[in-house]
């Protein structure tokens, strides 16, 4: 087993986060299927209103890449196709049946050793699946099929999660019925991927999966330091250095591997998805298995705090999650909920307080010099957007050894040259430099859009 250690980073502890308890929450009448909310897609659409629409079944793909499908997360009749600005998707909302043995689109389930690797990608295309990795750097979708086939891709997979509250993919594993779906999902990507990389953030693997990969000669096992964000790609790329020209990183999330499993084992799509509820906003914590596509208010309903109507929600985690709202359906990519209360109070004679329960990386703080084991969550900004100092935290805890706020200067200014110098693509958007800012600079989203200012100009992220 290799071992990774690395400098940077942090070892978050905050309360409020989900308990070891995995329950099944059931589904309203209503399903939802929204595109991914980090990627923009230009959806063609290929269902009506009034349609019935099978398990499984296409409803739409990108229009930028026809391989790029979403399909239908239950059987039902579609009530509503809801559209934004320019017309732009926002969600397929499906009126759900009860499923019958029609009610799925079925799927080649051959031996696994009898399939080509064509014919494996063709079925991950078709179910949906295909659209779930994503590509660093990028963060892109996966290319077409032949390209795919052709470069040396390699499969990273994470069996934990160091950001807070996120779901523990473990609590599944330690299923039986999960765990063989998982084995199977593993044994089908290593018929496509040149290389399989698994990690793990504590000394042993379960040992179900150590005995599997000492079978297959392209599955590799990492032991990584135990700290945010080593559960990023971006970083487990950086620190396997498989960044070369030649080669295709993948992401894709453990329970992404459980669903290919499910679709070459029963030769159906699965229904289920497994995420955290947590936050301060929250009365019970808990991880979950829910119906994909389920409303974010048949998720939070007798869940949220009483008496607290002004708070936020995140899709993912604390640091990198999105902002989305109570009306949203679940969507593929949504691998936790955080609610948490807005802190809108101003703290009366505040620079004369001493802080001894206040979070700080640095030594603002009292607490900065005698730590406690978790903290509380809270949104407030502790103060307003200053110009940078040039104190050079940002440098200390970025993982992979950039310069974050010169970045963030030759982005503002739209410097190609000097972000290419700076290897801005090896950022990993893991927003740590955001969060030790003392500036309170949105360091993480100038590079970000420094990066998507490239991609407009050159292309020079060819998948």
């Amino acid at each position: 087993m290799n071992i990774i250690k690395f400098s940077g980073g942090h070892d978050f502890s905050m309360k409020n986060g989900p308990n070891n308890l995995v329950s099944y929450l059931g589904s309203p009448d209503l399903i939802g299927l929204v595109p991914p909310r980090t990627i923009k897609v230009k959806a063609k659409v290929l269902i009506k209103v009034g349609e019935t629409v099978k398990l499984g079944q296409i409803l739409f793909y990108d229009k930028k890449n026809v391989h790029i499908k979403f399909t239908s997360p239950t059987f039902g009749t579609i009530t509503n196709i809801l559209y934004g600005n320019r017309r732009v998707l926002k969600a397929v909302e499906i009126k759900k049946q009860i499923l019958e043995d029609s009610s799925f689109i079925q799927f080649d389930k051959k031996n696994i050793d009898k399939i080509s690797s064509s014919q494996i990608v063709s079925n991950l295309i078709n179910s949906g699946i295909w659209s779930k990795f994503r590509i660093f750097p990028g963060f892109e979708f996966l290319s077409d099929q032949a390209d795919f086939l052709e470069r040396k891709s390699i499969l990273f997979i994470s069996l934990f999660s160091t950001e807070p509250h996120v779901a523990d993919i473990q609590l599944l594993l330690n299923k039986k019925t999960y765990m063989k779906l998982f084995l199977y999902g593993l044994k089908t990507c290593s018929k496509i991927f040149k290389k399989i990389y698994i990690f793990n953030n504590k000394n042993t693997f379960p040992e179900k999966i150590s005995e599997f990969s000492k079978n297959l000669n392209n599955i590799f096992l990492y032991n990584i330091e135990d700290k945010y964000p080593s559960d990023n790609p971006g970083l487990q790329c950086y620190f396997t250095n498989s960044l070369g020209l030649d080669s295709l990183n993948v992401h894709g999330l453990a329970f992404n591997i459980i669903e290919i499993g499910h679709l070459f084992i029963k030769g159906q799509m699965m229904n289920e998805r497994f995420i955290s509820i947590s936050g301060n906003g929250i009365k019970e914590c808990r991880n979950v298995i829910v119906n994909s596509g389920v409303s974010i208010k048949h998720l939070l309903q007798n869940l949220v705090t009483e008496n607290s109507n002004d708070y936020r929600i995140l899709s993912g985690g604390i640091l990198t999650g999105k902002k989305i709202f109570v009306e949203d359906y679940l969507a593929d990519e949504d691998i936790s909920l955080q609610v948490l209360l807005e802190d809108r109070k101003r703290t009366l004679f505040s620079f004369f307080r001493l802080g001894l329960n206040d979070f700080t990386l640095l030594k603002t703080w009292v607490s900065g010099f005698f730590p406690k084991n978790d903290y509380n969550i809270s949104t407030s900004n502790n103060g307003e957007e200053r110009a940078c100092i040039q104190c050079g935290y940002c440098f200390e805890i970025c993982p992979v050894k950039l310069m974050p706020s010169l970045l963030m200067k030759s982005a503002v200014t739209n410097d190609i040259e000097k972000m290419e110098y700076l290897n801005i693509s090896d950022c990993i958007e893991c927003e740590l430099c955001t969060f030790i800012c003392p500036s309170k600079i949105e360091i993480g989203q100038h590079i970000k859009y420094g990066k998507e200012f490239i991609k407009k100009k050159d292309n020079i992220y060819v998948n």
